[in-house]
């Protein structure tokens, strides 16, 4: 589905494409998508959207791959924002469009093996410290749930969940680590995942969990409920991204989080772009903004378990 803002002067004016897995329906995107459209007005650039799929397709990575090479072919396409799923899978369509000269800037996550410009937050000090929270409430055997896959968010956040479990002298123990598959149902696994997850630790099971983001926060949740566990007292559970934050009026988030700034990264990624479109010839080094992504806790973990210590 292809979307334009409004084009006061089709002459002058350039096209900057966002290409997504969501659409305006999701708040997070909407964000994202209002932080970049106001920049690049100001910029004499109209923003338009190809979403490419949010349940609505049965191959949402193929598509991103098919919208990927159609804007290599599209000459009227000045520039690419992209909040990127296609892991390993999309990278030939990424250097197609590469290979074309026009600009592409990243949002909250960078491939493997791609150079470009890009905008996202200090995944691994923010992991670190939602761990650390969950330290200083007395648990020591912290699962992380996250995703079977190489993007630079689910990197960096498994690198500061397991920096903290060290800098605590606490182990890092590979079982407690669960990657869940990327499969036609999208980034949601099924609940029957979830309860396998539990069934892996039958006689010490883990008393928390940082899930990769707050999806899978709300999943874990499911599945603890299902099986009879209580959220926070049998088990804590903290998410990333702030998702409830931005979800329907009248919801009371529940969830810790680390909240992603995501309309200040929306800007900035049409800051990048705008200014690479302004040169004749860009410039070779590629700028990589980091953006804090602050520790809200709420709810879901709010027990202290005994025996708990404060930690510096």
């Amino acid at each position: 589905m292809l979307s334009e803002g409004v084009n006061t002067n089709p002459i002058s004016w350039r096209t900057v494409l966002f290409i997504s897995y969501h659409d305006l329906n999701n708040p997070d995107f909407l964000e994202l998508y209002s932080g970049a459209h106001a920049a690049l007005t100001d910029a004499y650039c109209r923003l338009s959207l190809c979403v490419t799929g949010d349940g609505h397709s049965s191959d949402p990575i193929a598509d991103e791959r098919a919208a990927l090479l159609w804007a290599a072919k599209d000459t009227q396409i000045a520039g690419l924002i992209l909040w990127y799923i296609g892991g390993e899978a999309n990278l030939p369509a990424l250097q197609a469009f590469q290979a074309t000269g026009r600009p592409l800037v990243f949002v909250d996550r960078l491939p493997p093996g791609i150079e470009a410009d890009y905008v996202g937050v200090d995944n691994r000090e923010a992991a670190s410290a939602i761990v650390r929270a969950l330290i200083a409430r007395g648990h020591r055997r912290i699962a992380h749930l996250t995703y079977a896959e190489t993007t630079s968010t689910v990197v960096e956040r498994h690198e500061g969940y397991r920096s903290a479990l060290e800098d605590h002298g606490l182990e890092y123990d590979k079982s407690l680590v669960v990657p869940v598959t990327y499969t036609h149902r999208g980034y949601d696994p099924a609940l029957e995942d979830l309860l396998r997850f539990w069934r892996l630790f039958p006689g010490d099971p883990p008393t928390a969990v940082f899930a990769v983001n707050d999806t899978m926060a709300q999943l874990t949740a499911n599945a603890a409920y299902a099986i009879g566990l209580r959220v926070p007292e049998d088990l804590a559970i903290a998410g990333f991204d702030g998702a409830e934050m931005r979800s329907a009026a009248g919801i009371v988030p529940f969830f810790t989080t680390a909240e992603q700034p995501l309309e200040q990264m929306g800007r900035e990624a049409a800051y990048l772009l705008a200014e690479r479109l302004k040169q004749p010839a860009p410039p070779a080094v590629f700028r990589h903004v980091t953006l804090q992504a602050p520790v809200v806790q709420r709810a879901s973990t709010e027990i202290t378990l005994p025996g708990a210590r404060a930690w510096p």
